[in-house]
């Protein structure tokens, strides 16, 4: 739980991030989780726009996604994958084995995108 001691409450957050007209990108595990991933997460991860040039190709591939009845823009499966291969910590080493199920559950393909932004 937040230190507030209230319900984690992603919907409610990115609500108000979305009626702010908050331009972002959600990802990491509840991106992950949106897309079927079984893993559960206690926090909210967004990306803000705040270089268009770094951030282009991310915000070009998010989908916009109805997430109890807020639209957000979620990362897609793939560059989530990406960035928790970048980190490469064990909980998301762990993660990644049923990100790549999912994927080739999917049928999606993981297309050939440079991970670090060309100036």
């Amino acid at each position: 739980m937040p230190e507030g001691g209230g319900p984690f409450s992603p919907v409610e957050l990115l609500g108000v991030l979305v009626e702010h007209e908050v331009d972002f990108i959600l990802i990491g595990g509840l991106a992950a989780t949106i897309h079927g991933s079984p893993y559960a997460t206690v926090d909210v991860d967004i990306v803000l726009r705040r270089e268009r040039s770094n951030l282009e190709h991310l915000a070009e591939r998010a989908q916009a996604i109805d997430i109890g009845g807020v639209i957000v823009r979620v990362a897609a499966l793939e560059d989530i994958m990406r960035s928790k291969e970048a980190a490469n910590r064990e909980k998301d080493r762990v993660v990644l084995t049923a990100l790549r199920r999912l994927l080739e559950r999917t049928g999606e393909k993981r297309p050939d995108v440079p991970s670090t932004p060309t100036p």
